[in-house]
């Protein structure tokens, strides 16, 4: 399984060009104003950690009918809709006006970023990010 506090990688995606135009470290959070769902469905809570969106909370969900857990756990990646957290306040309530969709990409565990070899995570200026290399 994985746990809160467990980074993860975007490297591409579809969809919002300004938001994909770099690839986006990860680290899987959780929240007491985050019920686990949007109006998509089930969902799991990321904030970005480095780049131009760091801080930035997103919620994914799985557009395979296999569950993202399940898929992350089973293949170490899955195939995900990307939605932006407006509202990360306990009014939070899952709908588009606080988790709008963005496009489309793969979350990867970071253990398989040397898959990627041209891979570079921008630092965050919070606590000295992660830089892969």
């Amino acid at each position: 399984m994985f746990e809160a506090g467990e980074q993860f990688f975007i490297p591409s995606g579809d969809g919002d060009a300004r938001f994909f135009s770099e690839p986006l470290g990860l680290r899987l959070v959780e929240a007491e104003w985050f019920p686990g769902r949007v109006a998509r469905g089930e969902a799991i809570l990321f904030l970005v950690e480095g780049g131009n969106y760091s801080g930035q909370y997103l919620a994914l969900t799985s557009k395979a009918v296999m569950g993202l857990r399940e898929q992350i756990v089973r293949y170490g990646y899955a195939g995900v809709v990307v939605h932006r957290i407006t509202n990360p306040t306990a009014s939070f309530d899952g709908s588009e006006k606080d988790a709008f969709p963005i496009g489309m990409a793969f979350v990867w565990r970071m253990e398989f970023a040397n898959m990627f070899p041209d891979l570079r995570l921008r630092p965050s200026n919070s606590n000295g990010g992660n830089v892969v290399r």
